[in-house]
């Protein structure tokens, strides 16, 4: 049985969103993904978060990073 970890990296998330770990600090310091900074460690984004945000606007992790990339 694989554990899921809950808080991501951005190359993480991004591998998640289908975006790049650059459009992840951008969408974090947007406030368009929920995330903490620690120092020390950086941005981890709360992937039940992440989820119940995704779910709440109806869409899959992979819509969410198509419509940010149709944004440009």
């Amino acid at each position: 049985m694989a554990i899921e970890r809950r808080w991501l990296t951005a190359l993480e998330a991004g591998e998640y969103l289908s975006l790049h770990p650059k459009s992840v600090y951008r969408a974090c310091r947007a406030h368009r993904i929920p995330y903490s900074k620690a120092p020390g460690v950086g941005v981890r984004i709360d992937k039940l978060e992440l989820d119940a945000m995704l779910e709440r606007m109806g869409i899959s992790p992979e819509e969410f990073g198509k419509s940010l990339k149709s944004e440009k």
